[in-house]
């Protein structure tokens, strides 16, 4: 049976390092927003990279992003956003050594990637983005998860991760035909060149398309794993059979 690959394996992960600074705060204590000084208490008192902020513990469930502007530019090198209630994630334009973004378990709807120029690690699941921003600045990004959320439409922007080897889609909106799924998506994770790990679990499309595994491991070669599992040899020449029958025209 094969056995699927654990998250601490793939390529861009790495343990989470130890903030910077952090608030005294009691057990049942929650905080919905961030003063400048509590924002440079959390930054270790620092001005200067590398700050590692990380508002992701049970204290927190911040509404409102805009505490994000008054972390000084270029500061950070990890934030973890996670399990707060964040409609947006748009203001980290100025953050351009940021290695590690973690947003997860959030209601963001919009988001945008602009200046993350050295990211290698993006997490945004369980979201409500419903598209794939423009990703022309992550041309250092390794990984990136956006499972569980609501994505249909802007995989053309993916063809700029030329330095991409993790992508997950998983449990998203993608409800197409199989004309429809080569030309909004496939086509443009065909061009990555570098990209491993794939997964599309849990979308409409999964059932719309006969032989969905092997369809995808037909289309794309390149890929070792789809949905965290190992491409066989013999998954491969049973893609090449499928197609050669026709299934799929």
């Amino acid at each position: 049976m094969k056995k699927i690959v654990p998250a601490n394996k793939l390529p861009g992960f790495a343990k989470k390092s130890k903030p910077s600074g952090k608030l005294d705060l009691s057990s049942d204590e929650t905080k919905s927003d961030l003063t400048k000084q509590e924002v440079k208490t959390l930054c270790g008192g620092s001005d200067k990279y590398p700050i590692v902020f990380d508002v992701s513990s049970l204290n927190y469930m911040i509404e409102n992003p805009i505490f994000i502007d008054t972390i000084p530019g270029n500061s950070l090198k990890e934030l973890d956003l996670s399990a707060n209630l964040l409609p947006s994630l748009t203001t980290l334009i100025t953050q351009k050594k940021l290695k590690r973004l973690t947003g997860d378990k959030n209601q963001i709807k919009k988001v945008s990637f602009r200046g993350l120029q050295s990211c290698v690690y993006i997490s945004l699941c369980g979201n409500q983005i419903q598209q794939i921003p423009n990703c022309t600045d992550l041309t250092k990004l390794i990984h990136l998860n956006l499972r569980g959320n609501v994505i249909n439409n802007g995989f053309d922007n993916l063809v700029y991760l030329t330095s991409l080897k993790v992508l997950d889609l998983g449990n998203n909106s993608m409800d197409y035909s199989i004309n429809q799924f080569y030309q909004k998506v496939i086509q443009y994770i065909k061009v990555l060149p570098k990209l491993q790990y794939l997964s599309f679990k849990a979308n409409p499309v999964e059932s719309r398309i006969p032989e969905f595994r092997f369809f995808v491991i037909y289309e794309l070669p390149k890929i070792d794993y789809l949905n965290y599992y190992k491409i066989t040899k013999e998954e491969r020449l049973k893609a090449t059979k499928i197609n050669q029958s026709g299934k799929w025209r």
